[in-house]
């Protein structure tokens, strides 16, 4: 099937043979700090149509309850179940096979998330090295103290990563049996200032190739993230059908091939990652990264 531009003419018939909506956030409702313009609107236009909206994001620097927040100053109202960010979904997932202490590579919010789960954490915050650097020599790091009762190491955005934690990380993942997960594999995070930088994935891939450790993903396009929306759905009596669920992102990498692998149609639209004049690259028979559905923006969706 050739991709589809959706435009004000076939918006409508194309809703109304929906019943869920998954809304990527940056770059999808908003972008940077600025509201996408529309998308407020169509929220609630799906939402007075009864049509079930929810927010899917691989950012692990927020709580549910942070999300909502951050929502709320924008004028969007939602529930703290209706967001499933990584941190969330990662600790959904935890849950279930953690084992031992978690060594968690990240900041607050993943382990506030993996404490609400019952799981003990160390590791989040600044584990700094000194002045004169001594403490990142060689003879300093193989002698650091490691807890024998971490069984899992967890890596998701850490703003305070250095030698000192990742010498503990890939230490801890010697042991076979000690768990490896990371929350997503987005490699850059968006910015309005047209720079790189580095984002989760590179992170998770820096402990990865060090420790010679194939990590368990649970963001978006992954499987762990769908099996805590699918689950958490059904939990509460309204169980997800994929084949009547969209998923709109900007991103082919991630969003894209998350619906594609999960029997969901999957929606494109241009307001940021995802460029119209990039399509071409993803049109190959097969390609995971091609989306059944364009839109120049999410705020189409409201035009019905």
């Amino acid at each position: 099937m050739a991709t589809v531009k959706l435009t004000t003419e076939n918006v409508a018939s194309f809703v109304d043979e929906l019943d869920t909506f998954l809304f990527d956030c940056d770059g999808v409702i908003w972008k940077d700090t600025e509201i996408v313009p529309g998308v407020p609107e169509a929220l609630d236009s799906l939402r007075k149509r009864g049509k079930r909206v929810l927010f899917v994001s691989n950012n692990s620097t927020r709580t549910r309850s942070e999300y909502v927040a951050k929502m709320a100053k924008m004028g969007i109202t939602a529930n703290p179940d209706e967001v499933f960010g990584t941190a969330y979904a990662t600790a959904h997932y935890m849950s279930k096979v953690a084992k031992g202490k978690v060594y968690v590579m990240s900041g607050l919010p993943l382990q506030r998330e993996l404490e609400q789960r019952g799981l003990t954490c160390i590791g989040p915050g600044p584990d700094p090295v000194d002045d004169e650097g001594t403490m990142a020599l060689p003879t300093h790091l193989a002698q650091l103290p490691l807890d024998p009762e971490v069984k899992t190491v967890c890596v998701g955005f850490d703003p305070h990563l250095n030698l000192i934690k990742l010498t503990k990380a890939i230490n801890y993942l010697r042991d076979p049996e000690c768990l490896f997960v990371g929350t997503n594999t987005d490699r850059s995070l968006p910015n309005p200032y047209d720079r790189l930088i580095a984002g989760t994935g590179c992170l998770v891939e820096f402990v990865a190739n060090t420790a010679n450790r194939e990590p368990t993903y649970v963001g978006k396009p992954f499987t762990p993230i769908f099996d805590c929306i699918r689950e958490e759905c059904a939990e509460a009596g309204k169980p997800i059908d994929p084949s009547r669920t969209l998923m709109i992102g900007d991103n082919p990498l991630t969003d894209i091939p998350f619906g594609n692998r999960h029997g969901m149609k999957s929606l494109l639209v241009f307001t940021g990652h995802g460029k119209e004049e990039d399509l071409a690259e993803f049109q190959a028979d097969g390609d995971e990264r091609r989306s059944h559905y364009t839109a120049d923006s999410a705020a189409l969706l409201g035009h019905v």
